[in-house]
């Protein structure tokens, strides 16, 4: 996700499926140590963020997407 891009557009509801750790797992990435709500509160944005829907259906998408070789 862009979280950039987020405030730019003032986007005032953000959903998420699974967590940015889910992603980094299952791409084989670097997990962040960062959340796009403490990004908005350093950037005094306001930003509803709702985490965990279709969470397990959004899992099962992410698992069968081919990723590439890291």
């Amino acid at each position: 996700m862009c979280a950039g891009a987020i405030f730019a557009s003032r986007i005032e509801r953000l959903v998420i499926g699974v967590s940015s750790q889910t992603l980094a797992r299952l791409a084989r990435l670097p997990s962040r140590s960062y959340s796009v709500e403490e990004l908005g509160r350093q950037m005094n944005l306001k930003l509803e963020v709702i985490r965990g829907v279709l969470e397990d259906e959004a899992e099962q998408v992410l698992r069968a997407y081919k990723w590439p070789e890291t």
